[in-house]
Order: structure tokens, then C-alpha cells, then sequence
């Protein structure tokens, strides 16, 4: 590493092992230095790894990777390129010893492109001829700057494609009832994407809890077309599809059953003042000054409501008029209504004669099961796990001694 200690010794074994899940095609950096080297080895093992898969499935014999590998995956020849940018100014910058060291590679040097220049002095029609970009890296400037880099990069994001930030947490003292502690936060963006997040991307971070700076990486993925498509069919009736047993999702640390803007509609609906504007407003009086007019309360708090209706999309403001948003109701609660309704759905058919045998083969035919295990088990299914218990014996899946235990029949 040219700068140990300077914290990406831990981040670049997650870009590295990001770059060779991903196979990305086009890759960016914004700041070089030891992550450079990291990403660029990164492509060439993955190059060496897609020509090793290509090599496999062209060979006659039976190789264990034949069934794991997608034959179109590897159908054309594989040439990723980092385009690494830097114009060398930063404090403490290595990427004058960096681009000696790449220059001085051949097998690295091919597959990267240095752009030796502020990153905001790129035009977008530059940026449009790399390509989309499947991956990439920010390491450099202030939050101002990561701002600025993600509103030139995001539109150029492929679907899948990950944009990874250094240091998405910061450390900073907070109030805690009378005492002042120091405390590890998001920063300013990751705050505001984590709160604000669209239903096309997903977020991960993870931290380093031991540092106080150059902490930890945030994880940006822009969702593949199919994965935001919602299915209507519950869990259990998937689980089904797949001749699998159809065994409840009852994890609420996990689920839940609500959208965000949901759970602020039942928040702001919880006051009355919130209530009585609301009301107001779907009564026809769609300005400002007639709910005024027509309530005690302060101008100032309706101003604040209003605001708080307009943030959740609840209502709608179209050259100073207010009106209510049939589509949060149409797009957000029916929907979620509907969800919720779809995952009780398929109870009866946890009785079917193959449902029950799926069921049942969970068990080990080599293990006895008190009561209280089965009754258990069977709750993982169906609520009603008497019910549940007494179908799997009358169906001679299960049997009980005269002590209460159960086998599974074999």
C-alpha cells in the first residue's frame, strides 16, 4: 500500500470481492490511490476467472462449474476498463505514486484509462462516452463534492450497477438528556438517501466501528428492472409454486407490512389539528387563507400541516391550489391492504395431502419430538397448530406413544 493507514485497507477487499460477483464492464474512481491498484486487480482475476468459465463449458467432460454457470454469461469476450480520476491535488494524494506504479504494469496498465483532471470539469458528453457505469468508486473532496459526483453519476448508473462511498458515517458529539457523548452517525447524504430512499435503488452500510474517520463504505444499487416489479402473490403461494413446504414469514424485525409514507400518514393523522386541515381541504377549501378562514388555528401551524401533507404526497398543490392525491391512496394503502390480505391466503391449502407430506418431510425420520417441539413446528405453518398436529397424525405422517412423543412415520 503507498499510504498505509490511510483506511481502504478493509474497503478494498470489498471492492475487490464486489468487482469479481459484479463482472462489471465499465468501472470508475474518483480519487486514485492503493484502491486503484485493489480494483485493477480485481478485473484482471476477474477477466482470468470469466476466460476460466468460458474454457469449461466448451470442454466435452463434466465439470461441477457446468452447473453453476449461465452459458450466455460467457458468450462474448470479457474487457473491462477503470477509468480512474485524479487531478493529483488533495491533501496527501497518492495518485503520482499510483499511476508510476500502473504505468510500469502491463498487465495492469491495459485496463485502466487515467483522466488526470477535476472530475467537475468533465462534460456530461464525456461521461456519455464511457458508457453505462456498472460500478463505481468515490474516495475524494467534501460532502459538497460527493453531492456534486453523484449527480453526474447516478443518471449514468446501469441497472445493477453499484456506486460505492467511502466513509459514509462520521463521528460527532450528540445530546443525550443532559449529556454531551460522542457517537458515530450517518453523515448529511447518507442520511438523506437512507430517509429518502426510491423504490428503484437499495442501500447498505457498513461501518467500522473502531475508527473515528476514513470509516467504513456505503453501498449503492440501482435495482434491476425485474426486481421492481412487485409480485401479488404471497409468500406461502410462492413457496408452494416451488414444491416447497409453505412455511410462514411472521419475521417483524424483518417486515414490514407498511411503507414509509404510510407509516407518516398514520403519524400525522394521529393529531387532530392534522385531521381537521386534512378534512378542510377535501371539503373544497383549497387554499391557504379559506382553511384559515374556516378554523382557530394559528396560520403559522396550518403552514406547518400543510407542509407535512404535501412532504407525504397525501395531498397536491397546483398553481396555489390544494387538492387531495388519489394515487397515494390508489399506489400506497390499497396496495399494501391488498399485500397483507395475500398472505393469508393459502391457509386451506396447508391441508392439501402433498402439502402436508412437504410439511412433514421436515422432520428427521431418526429424532422424536415432544408435544410442545411439534406444536411448535406446526406454528410455523398455520396459527392453528392443534389443527395442523391432528392432520399430520390422521394422515399417518406423524405417530404418538403412549408417552406424548412423536416420530415422524417413515
Amino acid at each position: 500500500m503507498f499510504r498505509i493507514g490511510m483506511g481502504t485497507e478493509n474497503c478494498s477487499l470489498i471492492l475487490k470481492g464486489l468487482i469479481k460477483m459484479l463482472r462489471p464492464n465499465t468501472v470508475i474512481e474518483i480519487g486514485a490511490g492503493d484502491s486503484t491498484i485493489s480494483l485493477l486487480q480485481a478485473l484482471k482475476e476477474t477477466i482470468d476467472e470469466f476466460n476460466h468459465d468460458k474454457e469449461i463449458l466448451m470442454r466435452s467432460e463434466w465439470n461441477e462449474r457446468h452447473s453453476l454457470i449461465i452459458p450466455f454469461s460467457v458468450d462474448d469476450s470479457y474487457n473491462p476498463k477503470l477509468i480512474s480520476i485524479d487531478d493529483g491535488s488533495g491533501e496527501g494524494s497518492s495518485a503520482e505514486d499510483v499511476w508510476k506504479y500502473v504505468e510500469n504494469e502491463p498487465s495492469l496498465s491495459q485496463l485502466v484509462s487515467f483522466i488526470k483532471k477535476d472530475f467537475h470539469q468533465i462534460k456530461d458528453s464525456e461521461i456519455s462516452n464511457w458508457g453505462m457505469i456498472d460500478f463505481a468508486w468515490i474516495d475524494a473532496g467534501t460532502l459538497v463534492d460527493d453531492v456534486r459526483f453523484l449527480s453526474k453519476i447516478v443518471p449514468y448508473l446501469s441497472y445493477g450497477g453499484i456506486i460505492c462511498l467511502h466513509e459514509p458515517l462520521m463521528t460527532t458529539t450528540i445530546k443525550e438528556s443532559s449529556l454531551t457523548k460522542v457517537r458515530t452517525v450517518r453523515n448529511p447524504i447518507w442520511e438523506e438517501i437512507s430517509t429518502n430512499l426510491s423504490n428503484d435503488f437499495e442501500l447498505i452500510t457498513i461501518p467500522e466501528n473502531h475508527k473515528y474517520r476514513q470509516a467504513g463504505i456505503g453501498l449503492l444499487r440501482k435495482k434491476d428492472t425485474y426486481e421492481c416489479t412487485r409480485r401479488t402473490s404471497s409468500f406461502q403461494d410462492e413457496m408452494l409454486t416451488l414444491n416447497e413446504p409453505p412455511i410462514k414469514f411472521a419475521i417483524p424485525d424483518i417486515i414490514n407490512r407498511s411503507n414509509n409514507k404510510i407509516n407518516k400518514f398514520f403519524n400525522i393523522f394521529n393529531e387532530e389539528e392534522n385531521r381537521l386541515i386534512y378534512a378542510l381541504i377535501l371539503a373544497g377549501h383549497n387554499r391557504i387563507n379559506e382553511v384559515k378562514n374556516n378554523c382557530n388555528i394559528p396560520i403559522k401551524t396550518i403552514e406547518k400541516i400543510i407542509k407535512k401533507l404535501l412532504d407525504t404526497e397525501i395531498i397536491l398543490m397546483e398553481d396555489g391550489v390544494l387538492k387531495d392525491n388519489t394515487e397515494f391512496w390508489n399506489h400506497s394503502v390499497f396496495k399494501n391492504k391488498y399485500r397483507q390480505s395475500e398472505s393469508k391466503s393459502c391457509h386451506n391449502s396447508v391441508y392439501n395431502t402433498n402439502t402436508l407430506l412437504l410439511i412433514a418431510n421436515q422432520l428427521r425420520d431418526d429424532v422424536s419430538y415432544t408435544e410442545d417441539l411439534i406444536s411448535y413446528f406446526c406454528s410455523l405453518f398455520d396459527d392453528d397448530y392443534a389443527r395442523l398436529r391432528r392432520a399430520l397424525v390422521d394422515n399417518r405422517l406423524l405417530t404418538r406413544n403412549n408417552e406424548g412423543i412423536y416420530f415422524k412415520v417413515k
